[in-house]
C-alpha cells in the first residue's frame, strides 16, 4: 500500500512522492510527457512503517513523513535527505498539518505542534483520545477529533483550548468506535466539518456549537469543500452527495454502485 504527496517546484518541477507502510519513501519525476510510462526516480529513503501521507511545505522545499516508528522526519524534498526528526514517544500515524510556522500531527494520546524549520516543539495537548486523521486549520485554530468521542479547536500559536464538543457518548466501546478518530477535518464557509462513521457534524467554527448533521458513514474518503458554499461527501456506500454549508441541504446525490474507502 502507498500514499501519494505532491511536491511543487522546489524540486525543480513535478514530483511525486509515495510512502509505504513498509517503510519506504522515494520521490519520482513526473514526466512532461504524460503518455510517457517511465519513472525517474530522485532519491530513496527508509524509515518506520508510514501509514498517511507526508505534509509538505507551501514552497515544495520539504516533506514531513509520519512514522510508526515514533518520529516525525523533515526531507528535504530534492535529496530526501534528514533536516530534523522529532521523537513523539509514540507512533505517528496522522497526517501532518502544515501551517508556514508550524508542523500540527497527533501521535498516541497527544495533539503535537513543532517548529517547521527547527523541529523543535511549540506545544502539546496531552490526553485528548487516539487520532489517525489530520486536522483543519483557518490561520488562527486547530481543529481537531478524537477517539474520546469530541471535536476541539485550539489556539494555533498556543495550543490553548478555545471550545469542545462532545460528538458521541455512551460506553468505551461505542465511544471509540463511532468518533471521528480517523477524520480528516474540513473547513468551509465557517463551519467545522467533524465526520464519523455514523455521520457528518457541522460545527460553527468559533463556538463549536452544532449547525447540522449528515448521516451516513463519511469518515474515510475525505469531505472535499468546492470553495461556493457547498461540499462534496462520499459514504463508505458510495452514495456522493453534494450538500450546502449553510444548512446541510442536499444539493444533488449520486449513488456510485461501489463500497469506498
Amino acid at each position: 500500500q502507498a500514499g501519494i504527496a505532491g511536491a511543487d517546484g522546489g524540486v525543480g518541477g513535478e514530483v511525486v512522492v509515495a510512502v509505504s507502510t513498509g517503510g519506504d519513501v522515494a520521490a519520482a519525476r513526473v514526466p512532461a510527457d504524460r503518455g510517457d510510462r517511465s519513472v525517474s526516480w530522485l532519491w530513496r529513503a527508509r524509515f518506520g512503517p508510514v501509514y498517511r501521507r507526508p505534509g509538505v511545505s507551501r514552497d515544495g522545499r520539504t516533506l514531513f513523513v509520519p512514522s510508526a516508528d515514533r518520529h516525525l522526519y523533515a526531507l528535504d524534498a530534492s535529496t530526501g535527505l534528514v533536516g530534523w526528526r522529532f521523537a513523539a514517544d509514540a507512533p505517528v500515524l496522522s497526517q501532518p498539518l502544515v501551517t508556514p510556522e508550524l508542523v500540527v500531527f497527533t501521535a498516541g494520546e497527544r495533539l503535537l505542534a513543532v517548529h517547521a524549520a527547527s523541529g523543535e516543539l511549540a506545544w502539546a495537548v496531552p490526553g485528548r483520545g487516539f487520532s489517525a486523521g489530520r486536522a483543519g486549520c483557518d490561520g488562527e485554530r486547530v481543529y481537531t477529533a478524537a477517539a474520546d468521542g469530541f471535536a476541539r479547536a485550539h489556539d494555533l500559536r498556543t495550543g490553548r483550548e478555545a471550545w469542545s464538543h462532545r460528538m458521541v457518548s455512551g460506553d468505551l466501546h461505542r465511544v471509540t468506535l463511532y468518533s471521528g478518530w480517523d477524520d480528516v477535518i474540513a473547513l468551509g464557509a465557517g463551519v467545522v466539518l467533524a465526520d464519523t462513521v455514523s455521520g457528518t457534524q457541522a460545527l460553527e467554527a468559533a463556538t463549536g456549537a452544532p449547525r447540522w448533521t449528515l448521516p451516513g458513514s463519511t469518515m474515510y474518503p475525505p469531505t472535499v469543500v468546492v470553495g461556493d458554499g457547498t461540499a462534496l461527501f462520499t459514504s463508505e456506500r458510495g452514495l456522493l452527495s453534494r450538500v450546502g454549508l449553510a444548512d446541510g441541504g442536499a444539493v444533488w446525490q449520486a449513488d456510485l454502485g461501489v463500497g469506498v474507502q
